[in-house]
């Protein structure tokens, strides 16, 4: 039998299998996306999944997959032993960060090390906590909006980097864009902060100007956070700032980005111009002779942040 025959035997082998891992993680998420909002019950689509993992046991999707339905379930033990036992099947390093902010979320993590990167943003990968920004036709976790269809933002009308209007000197990284391999990847990445008292403690501190925030508030009216920044020499600066609901604008904060294309959590999506949503910017000025060492978040669920720059 000749090499080129026995190659196409074991392809053929293969496809039998495993019917192409990315086809059947598809056709799942599909499943899972069909159905009105309340639906708790998705035990077809986790029995489909138990037996993809049982024909490729490394394949990294199928878990996330199964993960985000038993969050959508309330079984919230259900999917922190998904991504632990996911840890077991040494992933690449992509995984690794998706693995370990998904624990960070479930498990209510407060107290995170954060980098600044390039152009001053600062690195929130494992801070993001919610399901913000979606591909088409993707359903996810109910938690981002508090509303019930689950509104969030649509990934492909979003730019790599967001440049501020009146300030464009000041702009915002895509959420975990430096961990993206290709676009699709955010399917697996959390990109929103809920804000709960989150503490950031920066690893390569510097001397900045201001701070700038990408966020909005989700309650239908203006919201008030306070922040905590403090410095290397221990003071501690309290900041207080007022968010704009993303939905009913508030047109003295400067906005940034607005998009009349709006996903629901069960994959649907609605046009509406005169509703649009809405992300803001924010700014607080910092002691440029001080290095910032640490931020703390506001204590209000109701604010959502997306970017955080220093200048």
């Amino acid at each position: 039998m000749s090499k080129k025959i026995i190659f196409l035997s074991l392809f053929l082998l293969i496809q039998q299998v495993y019917g192409g891992d990315w086809e059947n993680y598809l056709r799942v998420r599909k499943m899972f996306t069909k159905g009105d909002y309340q639906r708790k019950d998705f035990g077809r689509e986790i029995k489909i999944l138990k037996r993809y993992i049982s024909q490729n046991p490394r394949y990294m999707p199928y878990y996330s997959l199964m993960a985000k339905i038993y969050e959508c379930m309330g079984k919230k033990d259900e999917a922190i032993k998904i991504w632990e036992n996911c840890l077991k099947i040494s992933p690449d390093e992509q995984w690794k960060i998706i693995i370990s902010q998904h624990l960070s979320a479930l498990k209510g993590k407060k107290e995170f090390e954060v980098k600044i990167h390039k152009e001053g943003y600062l690195d929130l990968v494992e801070v993001y906590n919610v399901y913000g920004i979606t591909r088409d036709h993707v359903r996810y976790v109910n938690n981002m909006s508090d509303i019930k269809e689950g509104y969030a933002w649509e990934e492909k009308h979003l730019p790599d980097i967001l440049a501020c209007p009146r300030n464009v000197r000041i702009k915002f990284q895509f959420p975990c864009l430096p961990y993206i391999k290709k676009r699709q990847d955010i399917d697996f990445f959390r990109t929103v902060i809920k804000t709960y008292g989150q503490k950031l403690k920066i690893v390569n501190p510097g001397n900045y100007s201001s701070m700038h925030l990408l966020a909005f508030s989700v309650s239908g009216k203006n919201e008030k956070g306070k922040f905590i920044l403090e410095y290397d020499d221990r003071t501690k600066i309290i900041k207080t700032v007022e968010f704009s609901d993303w939905i009913n604008r508030d047109r003295t904060h400067e906005p940034v980005y607005r998009d009349a294309e709006i996903h629901m959590c069960n994959g649907e999506e609605f046009d509406n111009p005169r509703k649009p949503l809405w992300m803001f910017h924010y700014s607080l000025k910092l002691k440029r002779k001080k290095k910032l060492i640490r931020i703390t978040l506001p204590e209000n669920d109701k604010i959502r942040i997306v970017a955080i720059t220093l200048k």
